[in-house]
């Protein structure tokens, strides 16, 4: 049986585990899995009263507000099924917990968390048959969003009532982000043929547009400067003391963030993540090269600059850079103050990306789960956010 989620305790999740645990423990474990748990509690209250029977009886088992002093609580279950069979005050307290379901409520547990331990006991089952769980992000194969990216709304697995349990394969319930923006999400029912899990770049660029992140540009250059650019502002949002020594913040942030260009630049080229020409996948960029490029000293940094990409012109990012490799590094009398900043910035964002939770040591041995540029995603949402609640004059802590 799949292991059930541990959570901040909570009254519902108190209470999930213990209902839980008395149907186990009243039904033995020997041949039950979790699609027969999950097939109990889906027959509702009433029945878990008589599943409850076989472990404390049939007049407890029925039974509202049990006197605690009444039974012997050492008993399997039974301290369980009194605090389950309590009636609650509308407004608590409940038992020093905070309560997220149907606080308004004052039925028994029993009563209220039945549906919700059937979601919780779900979702242990689809894990443990490899399903597609909650809030995962797959590629639908079929159908007229046949390769777009979609949003695992619920799974849904057949009820089999002679065998008293759930069988698959299960369908699916997603939200496809429908290409007409002015329509926003349309629900799918696919079956579990129909998916696949969406791969760690499908996943950033998704979760990309959703927080607004743009990820398409002119050109590979271009993505490489914007994405830049958002590096650097988040560095001096996260580390600003890096920035108070600088006499010319903004003279300094610019030549910064062309460094920081330039070497995501060539690392993207390295990587082979300049095609499509758009820029799209530069967001795959890993981190590591990044910051090994400003660690190896300014020879490194020229030979990088070097490779800057002539068909772009004369922007005023690359005027600068250009001129940096023709002085050989000279960046006025700050270059060595200029160089220790880019490699600030790099390995910041290096060592803050968070990898897929999912991630294993045979993955990170192939270096296929390296940190990379998507991994700041969420870092990047957040400090967006900070900022502008700070430009609204919202405390932090809210």
């Amino acid at each position: 049986m799949a292991q059930l989620p541990m959570t901040e305790l909570a009254w519902e999740d108190v209470g999930v585990r213990r209902l839980m645990a008395v149907v186990l423990t009243a039904l033995g474990t020997e041949r039950l899995d979790t699609g027969h748990l999950v097939w109990h509690l889906a027959q509702g209250p009433e029945h878990l009263r008589q599943v409850a029977s076989r472990l404390v009886g049939d007049e407890l088992a029925e039974a509202t507000d049990i006197d605690p002093d009444s039974v012997d609580r050492g008993e399997p279950g039974l301290a369980a099924w009194v605090w389950l069979t309590r009636t609650w005050p509308a407004d608590g307290p409940w038992d020093g917990m905070p309560r997220g379901v149907a606080p308004g409520l004052t039925f028994p547990a029993v009563e209220v968390l039945s549906v919700h331990a059937v979601h919780v006991a779900l979702a242990a089952h689809t894990r443990e048959q490899g399903g597609h769980g909650r809030g995962e992000l797959v590629v639908a194969l079929e159908g007229p969003y046949s390769g777009r990216v979609a949003t695992v709304q619920t799974p849904s697995w057949q009820v089999d009532d002679e065998h008293q349990t759930v069988i698959g394969p299960p369908v699916y319930e997603v939200l496809v982000r429908n290409p007409d923006a002015s329509q926003g999400r349309e629900r799918q029912v696919l079956g579990a043929e129909q998916l696949r899990t969406a791969t760690r770049e499908e996943q950033a660029l998704e979760r990309a547009h959703a927080m607004g992140i743009e990820t398409t540009f002119d050109s590979t250059w271009q993505a490489c400067e914007r994405w830049a650019i958002a590096m650097v502002w988040w560095h001096r949002q996260e580390r600003p003391e890096r920035w108070l020594v600088d006499p010319d913040p903004d003279g300094r942030g610019v030549v910064v963030t062309g460094l920081v260009a330039a070497a995501l630049y060539d690392t993207v080229r390295e990587h082979g993540l300049h095609a499509p020409a758009d820029g799209s996948r530069v967001v795959m960029a890993p981190l590591a090269p990044v910051a090994n490029t400003f660690s190896s000293g300014w020879p490194s940094v020229l030979e990088v600059l070097e490779r800057l990409p002539a068909e772009e012109g004369d922007t005023p990012t690359l005027e600068t850079l250009r001129a940096i490799r023709r002085a050989g590094g000279a960046a006025g009398s700050e270059q060595q103050a200029v160089l220790d900043l880019a490699l600030d910035v790099a390995w910041t964002h290096a060592g803050a990306a968070k990898v897929p939770s999912e991630t294993t040591i045979g993955d990170l041995a192939g270096d296929t789960m390296t940190p990379r540029l998507a991994d700041q995603l969420d870092a990047f949402a957040r400090a967006v956010h900070r900022e502008r609640d700070r430009e609204l004059g919202w405390p932090e802590d809210l």
